[in-house]
């Protein structure tokens, strides 16, 4: 039977991601979390909600799975130190990766007045 209504990502995960990846089930579980961070509903003012389904500080949920750095993207690293995920593909893998964060930072990031002179 086909849903007629989305249901909330959260109820289907637990609050937090797993500590460690080392079966499918954990990164399928990390998936899950991460969903159901990117589809939290904006703000009236459409940012970012401060706070988890825990009334933790989003801040904190995110950074169990986000650590960026200024050579990869924290997927990039992933993918590298577990090439099991993306083989026979790693490549193809880390480009797609690649194409999908300068979609976010070309969308995304701040918008700029245009240079009139």
């Amino acid at each position: 039977m086909k849903r007629s209504k989305p249901i909330n990502s959260a109820t289907n995960s637990s609050s937090r991601p797993p500590r460690e990846i080392s079966t499918r089930a954990q990164l399928r579980e990390l998936q899950r979390v991460m969903t159901a961070a990117l589809f939290r509903p904006p703000t009236p003012q459409w940012g970012m909600q401060k706070h988890w389904t825990d009334d933790s500080r989003m801040h904190d949920v995110a950074a169990e799975f986000i650590k960026p750095n200024d050579r990869l993207s924290s997927f990039e690293r992933f993918l590298k130190e577990e090439p099991q995920w993306s083989a026979p593909r790693q490549e193809l893998a880390r480009d797609m990766v690649r194409f999908e964060w300068a979609q976010v930072v070309a969308f995304d990031g701040p918008a700029k007045p245009p240079d009139l002179d």
